[in-house]
C-alpha cells in the first residue's frame, strides 16, 4: 500500500473532493456562458461561486496540498530504495552513499512536516479560526475548549512527530543535523574507497549487513509516516462534519 491510498482511509477526502469536484464543474458551466456572451470575461475561476461554494473549495485546495506532500513521501521512498550499486553513479557528486541515504533521509523529515503544516492550514478553514500563518499547534490551542476532542488529536499528531519537528528547525537554523538511522548504517563501498586492502565488497556478509539495515530504516520511516497517518485520519473523520 502507498502512503497516498492510506490517506484515502478515511472518509474525510472522498466526501470533500466529491464536493469540489461538483462546485467546480458548476463554475466551468456558468464561466462558460459568460464567455460565449463575451469573449473578454476574465473574472477569477472562484468569481461565479456562493460564499459556501468558495469555502467548500478552498477547503479542497487546501487538502489537495497536503495531499501532494503524502505523495512526495511516497517519491523519497521510491529514492530510497533504490539499487545502491548504481547511487555514485547516477549522483557522483556525493561522493558517498551514505551521504545519498542522509539526503534523503532529511527529505523524508521535511516532508513529513510539510504534511503537517498543510493539516494546520486545512484545518484553519475548517474550523474557520482565521489564524495568521496557522499551523496544527496554534489551531489546538484557539479550539480546544470549544472542541476538546479535536483539540486533543491534534496533540496526538504534535507529540508523534515532535522529534522530527526538532530535526527539522535544526536542519533549517544550522544546515546539518545528526541522522544516527543512516551514521549507523555500515555502508562497506565507502570504506573501500579509502581503506581498498581491508575492505571485500565481494564478501556477501558485508553487502547483506548493509542491504539488511537499510531495509530496517525503510520499514521503521513506512511505520512512522502510516502511523501519522493514522492519526490525520482520526482528526479528519472528526471534521467531516465541518466541510
Amino acid at each position: 500500500m502507498t502512503t497516498i491510498n492510506k490517506l484515502f482511509e478515511s472518509e474525510f477526502p472522498s466526501i470533500l473532493l466529491l464536493k469540489a469536484g461538483e462546485i467546480s464543474n458548476k463554475w466551468s458551466s456558468l464561466i462558460s456562458e459568460k464567455l460565449d456572451k463575451n469573449r473578454s470575461y476574465s473574472e477569477p475561476f472562484e468569481s461565479v461561486g456562493t460564499k459556501e461554494e468558495i469555502e467548500i473549495y478552498n477547503k479542497a485546495q487546501k487538502f489537495i496540498a497536503m495531499q501532494n506532500a503524502v505523495e512526495d513521501i511516497d517519491i523519497v521512498f521510491t529514492f530510497l530504495q533504490v539499487d545502491r550499486n548504481k547511487i555514485l553513479e547516477l549522483h557522483p557528486n556525493l561522493n558517498t552513499q551514505e551521504n545519498y541515504y542522509k539526503y534523503h533521509f532529511e527529505n523524508f523529515i521535511i516532508r513529513t512536516y510539510t504534511i503537517i503544516d498543510s493539516l494546520g492550514k486545512l484545518g484553519d478553514s475548517l474550523y474557520k479560526t482565521e489564524i495568521k500563518d496557522c499551523n496544527c499547534y496554534k489551531l489546538k490551542e484557539k479550539i480546544k475548549n470549544e472542541y476538546p476532542e479535536i483539540a486533543l488529536s491534534l496533540e496526538n499528531i504534535l507529540t508523534y512527530s515532535d522529534e522530527n519537528k526538532t530535526r527539522r528547525h535544526t536542519k533549517i537554523h544550522s544546515g546539518e543535523i545528526e541522522i544516527s538511522e543512516v551514521r549507523n548504517i555500515p555502508f562497506w563501498e565507502d570504506y573501500a574507497d579509502v581503506l581498498p586492502e581491508i575492505f571485500d565488497l565481494k564478501n556477501p556478509i558485508l553487502l547483506s549487513m548493509t542491504n539488511e539495515k537499510i531495509e530496517q530504516m525503510i520499514a521503521e520511516l513506512k511505520s512512522y509516516v502510516v502511523g501519522l497517518i493514522e492519526k490525520i485520519n482520526v482528526f479528519l473523520d472528526k471534521s467531516i462534519d465541518k466541510i
